[in-house]
């Protein structure tokens, strides 16, 4: 329960595993008490102030652009709101320990929900989160080209169609 054993590394589409779960989260992870760790970059449709909702068992934290914004140490349901700004990224990183039971067995619960003034509440869905590996995959260039200027305006063209890409920043 302290992110120092790597067991299993995967993209998961969306933050929505429910309660009383009889099998572990993921094959070589004991069900009762373990950590996961999820990092990457989320997107809102509308500029506005998002409340977001955890549902969670047992301790949760998470962090936006750095700020840590929820650090709850028991099991429940727990919001917080944050400005955000339409087709802007913003990092995000999210972790839930789950400590043993006495009693019970593989319980263990985590749902991340969002809403605005005009998004109704929902699980935050996979169209609004991209995953670390895959930001950095959106930034690769691994294409031959004769010339390092043929590939560095391909490069802006591509960098072009990803939400939030500024092509004057250094």
């Amino acid at each position: 329960e302290d992110f120092t054993s790597l067991i299993v590394t995967r993209n998961d589409t969306t933050i929505n595993m429910g309660g009383e779960f009889t099998d572990a989260p993921a094959p070589g992870v004991q069900g009762d008490t373990f950590s996961v760790r999820w990092t990457g970059r989320i997107t809102p449709l509308y500029s506005e102030t998002y409340t977001f909702t955890l549902i969670h068992d047992d301790t949760i934290k998470v962090w936006i652009d750095g700020a840590l914004l929820l650090d709850e140490a028991t099991y429940g349901t727990d919001t917080f709101t944050f400005a955000m700004v339409a087709d802007q990224l913003y990092d995000i990183q999210i972790e839930l320990t789950q400590g043993e039971t006495v009693g019970i067995t593989n319980e263990w619960e985590c749902r991340f929900k969002w809403q605005s003034a005009t998004q109704a509440l929902e699980v935050v869905p996979a169209t609004a989160v991209i995953p670390t590996d895959e930001i950095v995959k959106r930034y690769e260039c691994h294409i031959a080209f004769p010339s390092a200027t043929e590939c560095s305006e391909v490069h802006e063209q591509l960098m072009d169609r990803v939400p939030g890409w500024d092509w004057t920043d250094d």
